[in-house]
């Protein structure tokens, strides 16, 4: 089939940081690509993902945030969901630090969505974790709006331990900083009959003055401005300090 052209064609030679040494091949047009993969059986397809995963994680050991994304791609693909879980959250990060926020909160949502698939008791902390950089990165592109409803599901989280068992509100705490405190410190104010204790660390707490203070006007790309209405209310309703009551 390579040589005839018909199918695959030759796309160049690849070294992967391992030393591995190897011709590359493409798929004439991705709709052979497509039938093929659809074609194959459920099973069959999962292992090829698990498998090239593997070899992927391995060649890549000590660099896998370069690749991070196809990574969390096979893992996911192949069932290996907490090595994919671990791959989104890495590939998070690294758009993060590229300043792409949008794609950063796209790998968290499905991170999210992996965390279905476990234990209740063992997927709290993992969740709460990630709605709060979900809610960072949702921050920082805008979408102050997402970023709120992210406090609606950690609360969600809460209440569901309770119910199920898991745990009692007298045992149960939220840690976060900076920013994080943002949504650590709603949490309090919404439903302080979930938490025994939250410690916000230096925590951004009254949103409507953080633009005068000495450090504001740097931060007003990423959390809005009270000068504009749309700013002014989404910034009433992060900040934790105009929500406390006696």
């Amino acid at each position: 089939m390579i040589r005839k052209d018909h199918i695959l064609v030759r796309s160049g030679v690849s070294e992967w940081p391992d030393g591995t040494y190897s011709g590359s091949y493409a798929f004439r047009h991705i709709l052979y690509q497509n039938i093929i993969y659809q074609n194959l059986p459920p099973g069959h397809r999962a292992q090829t993902h698990k498998r090239l995963g593997k070899r992927l994680e391995e060649a890549h050991a000590g660099r896998t945030p370069e690749i991070a994304p196809v990574l969390a791609l096979h893992f996911e693909q192949g069932r290996e969901f907490p090595n994919a879980l671990r791959y989104l959250r890495e590939a998070a990060e690294s758009s993060t630090k590229r300043l792409g926020h949008a794609e950063a909160a796209s790998y968290l949502t499905r991170a999210l969505g992996i965390l279905d698939r476990f234990d209740a008791a063992d997927e709290f902390s993992a969740r709460v974790a990630l709605l709060r950089q979900r809610s960072w990165a949702l921050r920082s592109c805008g979408d102050l709006v997402g970023s709120i409803r992210d406090l609606r599901d950690m609360i969600a989280c809460a209440e569901y331990l309770i119910a199920q068992r898991y745990t009692r509100s007298e045992r149960l705490g939220l840690l976060g900083g900076s920013a994080g405190g943002i949504l650590v410190g709603r949490a309090m104010t919404e439903r302080p009959d979930l938490f025994a204790a939250v410690v916000a660390n230096v925590g951004a707490l009254d949103m409507i003055r953080m633009e005068i203070t000495p450090t504001g006007p740097g931060n007003v790309d990423e959390f809005g401005s009270v000068k504009t209405e749309a700013g002014f209310a989404a910034l009433l309703e992060m900040s934790t300090y105009h929500h406390a009551q006696a």
